[in-house]
C-alpha cells in the first residue's frame, strides 16, 4: 500500500522477476533471489518511513544507512534504485495527515533523478541537489554540478550555498552517497 503510493502497479508487479531486478541491480538474474531482496527493499522503505516519523515525533536527527534510493521513479527502476524510499516516506506521511513543508538535499555523485519525478510537482517539497554529473535539469530540483576534482573547499561552499536557499521545512531528508 505504501509503496503504491508512488510506484505504478506495472513497475511494483516488474519487481517479482529476477529479470527486472538483475537489470536494477547490474547481476546476472541467476544470482537474485528475489524474495530476500524484496524483503530488504521493503526494510529500507521501512525504515526511512519510521525514521521520517520518529524524526517529527521527537524532533531529533534519525540516520537510515539502507536508504537514499534516488533513481526508481513511479514508473521506473534504475541505478540499483528498485523503489523510492524517500518519496515513499512523504507520501505515507502525507497520507497520514501530514502537512508540513520537507526538504530533501541530495549529495549523490549522480542527480536524483527518480525523487525528481516523485516529488519535483510537490509545492511543499523542496528538492536541493548537489552532484558530480548533470542529467540535464530536473524539474523542481535547485541542482548545482560541480566539475570533477573539486576540493573541500568548494563543495563546501556549494553546499553552504545550496542550505542557504533551503527553505525552513518540518522535516529534511538528506541522501548522500
Amino acid at each position: 500500500e505504501q509503496l503504491a503510493r508512488v510506484h505504478t502497479p506495472e513497475l511494483l508487479e516488474s519487481l517479482s522477476q529476477p529479470e527486472t531486478l538483475a537489470r536494477i541491480f547490474a547481476v546476472d538474474p541467476a544470482d537474485v533471489v528475489v524474495d530476500t531482496l524484496l524483503t530488504t527493499l521493503r526494510l529500507a522503505c521501512g525504515g526511512t518511513l519510521d525514521g521520517a516519523r520518529l524524526a517529527l515525533e521527537a524532533k531529533f536527527p534519525v540516520l537510515n544507512l539502507l536508504g537514499g534510493f534516488h533513481h526508481a521513479a513511479p514508473d521506473r527502476a534504475a541505478g540499483f534504485c528498485a523503489v523510492n524510499d524517500i518519496a515513499v516516506a512523504v507520501r505515507s506521511l502525507r497520507a497520514e495527515g501530514f502537512d508540513g513543508r520537507i526538504a530533501v538535499v541530495d549529495l549523490d555523485a549522480h542527480p536524483g533523478d527518480g525523487t525528481a519525478e516523485c516529488l519535483g510537482k510537490d509545492e511543499d517539497v523542496w528538492l536541493g541537489c548537489i552532484a558530480g554529473t548533470s542529467w540535464g535539469p530536473l524539474e523542481g530540483v535547485d541542482q548545482v554540478t560541480l566539475p570533477a576534482g573539486t576540493g573541500d573547499g568548494p563543495y563546501l561552499e556549494a553546499l553552504e550555498g545550496l542550505l542557504s536557499r533551503m527553505p525552513k521545512s518540518q522535516l529534511t531528508f538528506v541522501l548522500a552517497g
